[in-house]
Protein backbone atom coordinates (compact mmCIF):
# COMPACT_ATOMS: atom_id res chain seq x y z
CA UNK A 1 0.00 0.00 0.00
CA UNK A 2 2.99 2.17 0.93
CA UNK A 3 3.82 1.93 -2.63
CA UNK A 4 0.89 1.47 -4.83
CA UNK A 5 -1.56 2.68 -2.74
CA UNK A 6 -3.81 6.13 -2.34
CA UNK A 7 -0.36 8.59 -2.29
CA UNK A 8 -2.72 10.56 0.39
CA UNK A 9 -2.08 7.49 2.57
CA UNK A 10 1.33 6.65 2.19
CA UNK A 11 2.30 8.60 5.59
CA UNK A 12 -0.35 5.75 7.37
CA UNK A 13 0.90 2.45 5.29
CA UNK A 14 4.81 3.46 6.25
CA UNK A 15 3.68 4.12 10.05
CA UNK A 16 1.68 0.79 10.23
CA UNK A 17 4.59 -0.92 8.81
CA UNK A 18 6.95 0.78 11.33
CA UNK A 19 4.71 -0.32 14.44
CA UNK A 20 4.30 -3.69 13.04
CA UNK A 21 8.39 -3.85 13.19
CA UNK A 22 7.97 -3.05 16.54
CA UNK A 23 6.02 -5.15 17.82
CA UNK A 24 7.58 -7.95 16.53
CA UNK A 25 10.68 -6.79 17.47
CA UNK A 26 9.22 -6.72 21.16
CA UNK A 27 7.57 -9.93 20.60
CA UNK A 28 11.28 -11.84 19.68
CA UNK A 29 12.76 -10.19 22.69
CA UNK A 30 10.62 -12.00 24.89
CA UNK A 31 10.81 -15.26 22.88
CA UNK A 32 14.43 -14.88 23.59
CA UNK A 33 13.60 -14.01 27.17
CA UNK A 34 11.09 -16.96 27.36
CA UNK A 35 13.40 -19.22 26.30
CA UNK A 36 16.89 -18.16 27.19
CA UNK A 37 17.08 -21.72 29.02
CA UNK A 38 17.00 -23.40 25.71
CA UNK A 39 19.50 -21.98 23.43
CA UNK A 40 18.82 -25.30 20.92
CA UNK A 41 14.78 -24.55 20.77
CA UNK A 42 14.13 -23.83 16.93
CA UNK A 43 11.76 -20.65 17.73
CA UNK A 44 15.05 -18.59 18.33
CA UNK A 45 15.87 -19.35 14.59
CA UNK A 46 12.44 -18.83 13.51
CA UNK A 47 11.77 -15.46 15.31
CA UNK A 48 14.96 -14.31 13.67
CA UNK A 49 14.01 -15.02 10.52
CA UNK A 50 10.42 -13.45 11.15
CA UNK A 51 12.58 -10.23 12.02
CA UNK A 52 14.56 -10.55 8.80
CA UNK A 53 11.70 -10.99 6.45
CA UNK A 54 9.82 -7.80 8.68
CA UNK A 55 12.86 -5.59 8.15
CA UNK A 56 12.99 -6.39 4.62
CA UNK A 57 9.09 -5.41 4.25
CA UNK A 58 9.31 -2.39 6.48
CA UNK A 59 12.01 -0.71 4.19
CA UNK A 60 10.33 -1.61 0.71
CA UNK A 61 7.25 0.31 2.51
CA UNK A 62 9.52 3.55 3.44
CA UNK A 63 11.03 3.21 0.38
CA UNK A 64 14.49 5.02 -0.32
CA UNK A 65 12.93 8.67 0.40
CA UNK A 66 12.17 7.76 3.89
CA UNK A 67 14.80 7.44 6.37
CA UNK A 68 12.75 5.65 9.50
CA UNK A 69 15.61 6.15 11.89
CA UNK A 70 15.89 8.86 14.66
Amino acid sequence: LAADGNPALRGDAITAALLAQAAARAAATLVGINLAAVPDDARHARSKLVLAAIARSAILATGPDCDPTP
